[in-house]
């Protein structure tokens, strides 16, 4: 028979934030979230619900609350300091926004850590979930019964400074009903008849029923769970709609409810144990081809493909050694990784003999599939897995500096409006996303430029500024036709404004050059040639 367990966590928001900021614990905590009403009180902490805030307070009045205890604590602790007693201070109020985003990923995080319980572990079907469900079917007989699993969890939790309330039934409605209204401190473990009996007498809100719906089934005098099943059911359906017998159903386990897993990130690491300090290089080095083998092997079947491998390993008597190899795309090639890896391996010092090694793909991807194109001997872009293995082959040898793409960015000077961008990023594993596109048309540019721009000497003009002719090594070059003036201006922030008319100008011989004319300096520099 299945058993699910409930991991309750009340107050989920409040708990949250004073795990991530422990310096609140001592302090009255509210978190604010905008309403109809406006900024109104969605959790408070036990501090401030002791001095008289509850939630769906306003903030205001909230505040007020706080404000009055505290004067009155205030006067207390001066009087008490008159009589020559001591009186605790009162603690400062502590308002923030309530960040639905947070609480959700750090729940996340702790289903991922409760998989030390359950090799299914998910979350409650809600917009805002502080319940874990976990299935220990088949777990309970590896920690003896279920009140033992019930104290490890209870025990875990509390050493992470989390209150939970637990709950563990055959169904996964049973469970979170038991967990939510079950009274606190019973571990026991409950038979399933027991359990039954146990849900027929929790309140109508242990069947995950809309607030609305039980307010109008305790209107009409019904307060328990043990009541509904009483009543006549086509005339339940017939008046609250199919969800309150579905949830009934879930509850008593006539319709089957699945728990939505939350996987685990994939982690791909493979690790080798000398049994006795191992002094012989080679050795290390065979046994580090073997642990790369094995850590492509696992990411192919699973259709992944690294993009990012962190080594260690450990010698003795000395701090270990680590080093780390990025990719420009996901690869799963044995051989590929074994250069990159072997490049890294020679160039690394072992302080004395070792006595682990491991390798982890700290970063990886889907493998990407494309259909070879029926020439492709002639297909030479980026994307090839030749010139991927290239890029990864340079960047290992050079660095990962060392190879970078020159990418197009919005700048009015044409000099600045590029960057070098790492084709293969160490840091953070894979390649940039797209570029935006530039302003300037792919003919109104030259694809080089002249750094730093020539001075010409002789310049002739005319009326209007344009050029006619200009000198250009050693030679008098004529101009048939002119694009421009184009005013190219910097911001006022730079130290170094510039100020220049471009040109397009195409000579009498059939040659287009990039000329400017420096408005500070009333000088003609020529800036490119098109090809």
């Amino acid at each position: 028979m299945p058993r699910i367990l409930a991991v309750w966590l009340p107050n989920w928001p409040i708990q949250r934030l004073l795990y991530d900021k422990p310096a609140l614990r001592r302090r009255p905590v509210i978190l604010q979230h905008r309403t109809r009403r406006g900024l109104c009180v969605l959790a408070c902490s036990h501090a401030a619900r002791r001095q008289g805030v509850q939630a769906g307070l306003p903030i205001a009045e909230a505040t007020a609350v706080m404000l009055a205890v505290d004067s009155r604590a205030g006067r207390e602790a001066l009087r008490s300091a008159v009589a020559g007693q001591s009186a605790g201070q009162p603690a400062e109020l502590h308002v923030e926004t309530h960040d639905l985003r947070k609480d959700q990923a750090a729940i996340r995080k702790l289903a991922i850590w409760c998989h030390r319980f359950s090799p299914l572990v998910g979350l409650e079907e809600s917009p805002a979930p502080d319940t874990l469900l976990l299935n220990v079917t088949g777990v309970i007989p590896l920690v003896g019964d279920e009140g033992t699993l019930l104290e490890q969890v209870m025990r875990s939790f509390r050493q992470h400074g989390l209150e939970v309330r637990l709950g563990v039934a055959e169904t996964v409605g049973a469970a979170w009903a038991l967990a939510h209204f079950q009274p606190a401190g019973e571990l026991d473990a409950n038979e399933p008849c027991r359990s039954e009996t146990r849900l027929r007498q929790l309140p109508l809100a242990a069947l995950r029923l809309p607030a609305e719906m039980v307010d109008i089934l305790m209107r009409l005098g019904l307060c328990q769970v043990g009541q509904l099943l009483e009543l006549p059911r086509v005339e339940l359906e017939s008046r609250f709609g199919p969800q309150l017998l579905r949830r009934l159903d879930q509850a008593f386990g006539k319709v089957a409810e699945l728990i939505q897993p939350v996987q685990p990130p994939l982690d791909f690491m493979v690790e080798w144990l000398f049994e006795y300090p191992m002094p012989q290089r080679r050795a290390v080095e065979q046994v580090l081809r073997r642990l790369v083998e094995q850590l492509c092997f696992a990411l192919a079947d699973q259709g992944r493909g690294a993009l990012r491998l962190r080594g260690r390993i450990r010698c003795q008597d000395a701090d270990p050694v680590t080093w780390e190899v990025g990719l420009f795309r996901p690869s799963a090639d044995q051989e590929h990784l074994w250069r990159l890896v072997e490049t890294h391996f020679d160039r690394l010092p072992l302080p004395g003999p070792a006595t682990s090694v491991v390798v982890r793909a700290t970063q990886h991807e889907r493998l990407r599939t494309r259909q070879r194109e029926l020439f492709d001997q002639q297909q030479r872009n980026i994307d090839s897995p030749q010139i991927a293995n290239l890029i990864d082959c340079l960047a290992s040898q050079l660095g990962a500096a060392a190879v970078v793409q020159c990418l197009p960015r919005h700048d009015a000077q044409p000099e600045r409006a590029f960057r070098n961008v790492p084709l293969v990023d160490a840091g953070k594993g894979g390649r940039k996303g797209p570029v935006s596109e530039v302003a300037c048309g792919p003919l109104d540019r030259p694809l080089q430029l002249v750094h730093p721009p020539l001075l010409l000497d002789t310049v002739s003009a005319a009326s209007d500024g344009s050029p006619v002719s200009f000198h250009y090594l050693g030679g008098r070059h004529d101009v048939a036709r002119h694009w421009g003036p184009e005013r190219i201006e910097t911001g006022w922030w730079r130290q170094r404004g510039v100020r220049r008319d471009y040109y397009r100008v195409e000579t009498r011989e059939g040659r287009r050059f990039w000329l400017f004319y420096c408005l500070q300096e009333r000088r003609w520099h020529l800036h490119g040639v098109f090809q």
